[in-house]
């Protein structure tokens, strides 16, 4: 009986143990986060005043431009560039 408990009791705690391993933290996003993601995915070209017949895809095609933009391998920036130009002359 003892030993049945006791593997039970080891059961549970393993289990636990898991789920605490695996536990996400929801500190959620700021206010001014929330604003700079909805002004990034306007500026890729969601318009969420516009209509509304093919809102979650094209919700998610700014989302993607939005993520290429941002990617390493290409996509397209706003930032600009000196690189090639010639430094100051002291």
């Amino acid at each position: 009986m003892f030993r049945k408990f006791l593997i039970a009791a080891m059961a549970i705690s393993a289990f636990g143990t898991y789920e605490s391993a695996y536990a996400q933290t929801n500190e959620g996003l700021t206010r001014a986060q929330v604003r700079a993601e909805l002004v990034a995915v306007e500026k890729a070209g969601y318009n969420p005043q516009g209509p509304q017949e093919n809102y979650p895809q094209d919700l998610m095609a700014a989302e993607q431009r939005v993520a290429a933009s941002h990617s390493a391998y290409g996509g397209t920036s706003d930032a600009t560039s000196d690189a090639g130009s010639k430094a100051p002359v002291r």
